[in-house]
């Protein structure tokens, strides 16, 4: 649904292409697709094959309004898959492409398939590459992640919308020992960074 809408959506490809600068192959290479903006279009899709309002609201794809209707959690954003090691989609992630929504980043809630605390993105797509180098990059969003493979360096990975785990970095140490963590130069990207290298 959100790749079929992407290529529908003039406005989301230029935003990726003009303003991110990411090409066509990038973007499906790491999968960076569109969710309208429409309250009910992705529920009645995901209705037609099947889904119950109840799968819906699980898999943190909708909420349920004051009216009792199901309404699409992800409007008018570019979607990024979340998907486990073994390359199943587990959850998403979506940023504005109006700087005037709030919130700027919006994530998947934790559901029975997908646990924040120990999943990161960007791993299914470059693990071989992780252990060809020998050396993981730990960034804080989506976009770091896509930003490093452009610019050679396809050995980032980030978390989820949340703070570094335990078990993220058992997780990061099973691919390899030398772990970098390049967080953004403020207060809580420095606290990041103390918080990391401890578990570490």
């Amino acid at each position: 649904f959100f790749q079929e809408n992407l290529a529908k959506s003039l406005d989301a490809r230029r935003y990726l292409e003009d303003k991110r600068k990411l090409d066509p192959v990038v973007s499906e290479t790491f999968g960076v697709w569109y969710a309208p903006d429409s309250h009910y279009e992705l529920v009645q899709y995901l209705k037609k094959h099947g889904f119950t309002d109840g799968d819906i609201i699980d898999a943190s794809l909708a909420k349920k309004g004051q009216s009792g209707d199901s309404y699409s959690f992800f409007r008018h954003r570019i979607m990024f898959p979340i998907r486990d090691h073994m390359y199943n989609i587990i959850g998403f992630g979506g940023r504005v492409i109006n700087p005037e929504d709030k919130p700027k980043y919006l994530n998947s809630a934790d559901h029975k398939a997908y646990d924040k605390s120990k999943t990161l993105y960007g791993l299914d797509v470059l693990k071989k590459h992780i252990k060809e180098h020998n050396k993981i990059i730990v960034v804080e969003w989506y976009m770091d992640v896509i930003a490093l493979y452009r610019l050679g360096y396809p050995i980032g990975v980030a978390t989820c919308g949340t703070a570094i785990t335990e078990q993220h970095v058992k997780m990061l140490k099973r691919y390899s020992d030398n772990i970098i963590f390049l967080f953004d130069n403020d207060q809580a990207g420095l606290q990041a960074t103390i918080r990391g290298l401890k578990l570490a």
